[in-house]
């Protein structure tokens, strides 16, 4: 139980902190904050990686010393392949492993199922993205113009020609 001076000597604490001239930007502290979880929601999946990079590099080294002789692999070939393919798993699937360590750590109280949720987004976005998806939808239908370039002849001549220039996109104006 708190005595009666120490709620008294509280409450000044709080009406000096309160007729302070310069105000506190609440807007940048908690921006801040926001930044430190971010932060260290990043960490999860940076901390495998000094593993990857030691198994990736010598399962590397000794699949460079045991080289493949006679078509056939010998067993230290067999060793670093062993030893290699983990840490080389790892950097492969980099960003699904963000995507997973990043919603673990932005979600209230670390849970799992933040997790599998980010890994379902990563996987459901890269399908999306893949050759005939969305791309493909939307870019289908876009205009597009030829430009004048130069066309070298036989005789080592230039003569320009329409569309020789490549086409260009009337939505983003790119070749």
């Amino acid at each position: 139980m708190e005595t009666l001076v120490e709620k008294k000597d509280k409450k000044q604490k709080k009406e000096v902190l309160s007729n302070d001239p310069k105000p506190k930007n609440k807007f940048f502290s908690h921006l801040l904050v926001k930044l430190q979880g971010l932060g260290k929601s990043l960490m999860y999946p940076i901390a495998l990686l000094p593993f990857a990079a030691l198994l990736n590099r010598f399962g590397s080294l000794a699949m460079e010393l045991n080289p493949v002789q006679a078509g056939s692999p010998n067993a230290g070939w067999w060793i670093g392949f062993i030893i290699g393919k983990p840490g080389a798993t790892i950097f492969d699937n980099l960003p699904l492993l963000f995507a997973i360590g990043t919603a673990f750590g932005l979600s209230k109280d670390q849970r799992g199922e933040a997790a599998l949720v980010g890994a379902a987004f990563y996987l459901i976005l890269v399908t999306m993205l893949n050759e005939g998806g969305l791309p493909k939808l939307f870019y289908s239908k876009v205009n597009t113009f030829s430009a004048w370039g130069q066309v070298e002849q036989t005789d080592s001549s230039k003569i320009w020609q329409d569309g020789a220039g490549g086409s260009f996109s009337s939505l983003f104006y790119v070749p």
